[in-house]
Order: structure tokens, then C-alpha cells, then sequence
């Protein structure tokens, strides 16, 4: 559990812990630092358990994912972040309550769902990985946890348009993403692994159009942001996924390569990680077992 995480509070930890126990032989780890809970899952792997369940937000989920790798373990949600953006693309129910319920009835009676996970450099990503643009507004989020927690989803895109007048406004293209498709140049490169990026008043946000048939991850990159341009993103990310003048989107990558000639901002699942001048994107990199 992330006792951090928006929706965590100490009730409802404790009727969600209630609920587990009563079903499970259960242990009950609190995560106090950023990157704990893959060691937790590690050692939990180890004392052979079976099922290890997050209790937070999509941090913490990836956190968890990228210690159950290549284990037969299953992977339970119980949504308690402010986006919970791969619980809500699996379907799983956004209220902790109903998401319990949902574990407790299908942990005996249904077979767990198989997804994929996609790869940025030596991090698993279950959804999404940002460069540069999205990047810097994903660690500007966490440099201002408190308003994070108060606020909620609206201070995500507050974050991204304060990062979009501080850094961006007047800024040239200076990554290059590489692949299959060719070259592309853009001040943001967002590979996307399972639907969605976000979700906005329970909207899903799509920055690729959805492509049932393909196999592998979405790459959008954003040529340039100009600021007339804002209302055409908006549109295009809540109705159509298709953004138009500006940005480039491409289904069913196998793999890719985000670089520049200084450090630029990256993230996992909306997880800073620390400033790189390369990634490496590989789709289908491993698979988990998770309770839908």
C-alpha cells in the first residue's frame, strides 16, 4: 500500500485490509520511499506467495510489475491513485471497494488476464513512458505532491500547461525517435502500451487512434507546441485521438528509439526517472498476470 497515494486513507485501508483477510493469508507491506515496492514484490516472490496486490496509484503499480517480471505470480489492483490509468483500461473498478470485490470473487473462479509489457531502457512500463515534454511535466507533478493529492486529475493538466509556458512556449524540436516508421523530430515523444494515456472527467484520452489489429506500442510525438494549437489537442485527444498539424502518431511499433544531444525529462506510468539522453522503446518485452 502507498499510504501517499489520493485515495489511501486510513479507513479505507483499513476496511480494504479487513476485507483481504478474510480471504488470504495476508501480509500487509506500507511503502515509505519511491522505488520500494520493487523490492517488496521481489521479496514477496521469494517467500513464495501467489498474488500480490497493489493498493495505490500507477507509481505504485509499475513499481510492482517491474519486480513480478517473469514470475508466475498474479498481479491484484485496488485503484487508490489520482489517474489509475492501467486499472481503468483493464476495466477494473475505480472505487477500492468494488475493486476488493472484484478480486475476492475472480481470484478462485476466474483465470487472471495475460498483458504485455512494453520496455524503456532497463524499466517496465505498463501503459505509458514520456519524453522530454511529458516528461518534465510528469516530474513537475511530483515536485508539487501536495496539490497532486488535494486536486486531483485537473492538476495534472494545469502541470503539463505550466510546464508548456515555462519550458516550451517558444521551444524547438530536439528529440529524435527512430524505428521502423522512420525518423521523427519533436519537443515530446509518448510511447503507449494499453489504450489510453489518461483519462479526463472519466474520458479516455487517446493520443494514437485505437487499432484493434496491431501489435506492439503507439508512438506520438509532438513536433512543436504552439499555443493556438491547444484547443485542436484538446479536441483531438478527448474525441478522435488524431491531433492533426504538429504531431505524428504511429500503431503497432516493435520497438524505437527516443535520443537527443543533452539530458531530457522521462517517465514510466507517470513515475519520474532520472534524466537520460537516450531510450530505448521495446513492445511485447514481458507479461503479467492480472486479476480483471
Amino acid at each position: 500500500m502507498n499510504p501517499e497515494a489520493r485515495n489511501v486513507s486510513p479507513a479505507v485501508r483499513r476496511v480494504v485490509q479487513a476485507a483481504l483477510e478474510g480471504h488470504f493469508k495476508l501480509e500487509a507491506t506500507v511503502t515509505e520511499a519511491r522505488h520500494a515496492a520493487i523490492s517488496v514484490a521481489k521479496d514477496a516472490l521469494a517467500d513464495g506467495n501467489e498474488l500480490i496486490i497493489a493498493f495505490g496509484g500507477d507509481g505504485l503499480v509499475n513499481e510492482i510489475a517491474n519486480g513480478m517480471v517473469h514470475s508466475e505470480a498474479v498481479l491484484g489492483v485496488v485503484p487508490g491513485g489520482t489517474m489509475n490509468v492501467f486499472a481503468r483500461n483493464l476495466g477494473i473498478p475505480n472505487d477500492p471497494l468494488e475493486a476488493v470485490d472484484r478480486i475476492l470473487s475472480h481470484s478462485d473462479e476466474v483465470e487472471p488476464r495475460t498483458v504485455s509489457l512494453a520496455k524503456a531502457n532497463d524499466r517496465y512500463f505498463t501503459f505509458s513512458c514520456g519524453c522530454g515534454f511529458d516528461g518534465e511535466a510528469a516530474s513537475r507533478v511530483e515536485e508539487h505532491y501536495p496539490a497532486k493529492r488535494r486536486f486531483g486529475e485537473p492538476y495534472f493538466y494545469a502541470a503539463a500547461f505550466s510546464t508548456f509556458l515555462a519550458s516550451y512556449l517558444r521551444r524547438p524540436p530536439f528529440l529524435r525517435c527512430d524505428g521502423d516508421f522512420g525518423s521523427l523530430d519533436g519537443v515530446g515523444v509518448i510511447a503507449l502500451n494499453t489504450g489510453p494515456y489518461a483519462y479526463l472527467a472519466g474520458r479516455p484520452i487517446r493520443l494514437v487512434p485505437s487499432d484493434p489489429d496491431s501489435d506492439g506500442i503507439g508512438i506520438f510525438v509532438l513536433n512543436r507546441l504552439q499555443w493556438w494549437r491547444i484547443p485542436a489537442y484538446a479536441s483531438g485527444a478527448l474525441l478522435t485521438g488524431r491531433f492533426g498539424g504538429g504531431s505524428d502518431a504511429v500503431s503497432g511499433a516493435s520497438s524505437a528509439t527516443v535520443s537527443s544531444h543533452a539530458p531530457f525529462y522521462l517517465h514510466v506510468d507517470g513515475e519520474p526517472l532520472p534524466m537520460v539522453d537516450k531510450v530505448e522503446l521495446v513492445a511485447n518485452a514481458a507479461s503479467l498476470k492480472v486479476i480483471v
